[in-house]
């Protein structure tokens, strides 16, 4: 029994060191810091709020801007710039990254929630709450256009959230 285990075991690790080694497709991370501030209100957080176990605005705005970050409405506007659906479809991703349009396999079809997923797994967005900033990486097989995506969602969400902000404004 220990021996059939110990087999076993010596298979799997040769099959995933061999996908790793030899199949898996390379991918490059870009990553960018930005700084978020609200320059209309002052920016202190009472110690009081800190013991209640208040959040912060800044907290709560980065949670607002993760949450668009990782929607499909930017999905959508990333993937019309860079054609990200045919990038997770093609055979630029080896078999266990991609999509396919025809598939037996839920988790594997080209759908739009599996699209958005893809996009989400190869995003990351983390908020640092003492120096009040937000750290976002994205990860793609081609590095110059992991780091134009990532400037794309920069961008995008600076206009999206001085758009928001001049609305709310407004009322």
């Amino acid at each position: 029994m220990k021996i059939l285990l110990r087999l076993l075991f010596i298979i799997i690790f040769a099959g995933v060191t061999t996908y790793i080694t030899t199949i898996e497709t390379e991918r490059y991370e870009s990553v960018s810091i930005a700084l978020l501030k609200d320059l209309s209100k002052k920016q202190n957080m009472e110690l009081g709020s800190l013991a209640l176990g208040q959040t912060s605005n800044n907290m709560q705005d980065s949670k607002v801007l993760e949450l668009y970050i990782r929607s499909y409405e930017m999905f959508d506007y990333i993937d019309r710039l860079y054609n990200l659906s045919e990038h997770y479809t093609s055979t630029k991703l080896d078999k266990v990254q991609r999509l396919y349009k025809d598939t037996l396999l839920p988790m594997y079809e080209s759908s739009k929630n599996n699209l958005l997923k893809k996009y989400n797994d190869n995003l990351f967005v983390v908020f640092d709450e003492p120096s009040g900033t937000l750290s976002l990486s994205f990860v793609h097989t081609d590095p110059e256009i992991a780091k134009k995506i990532l400037q794309s969602i920069i961008m995008r969400s600076d206009i999206v959230i001085n758009q928001f902000a001049k609305e709310n404004a407004q009322v």
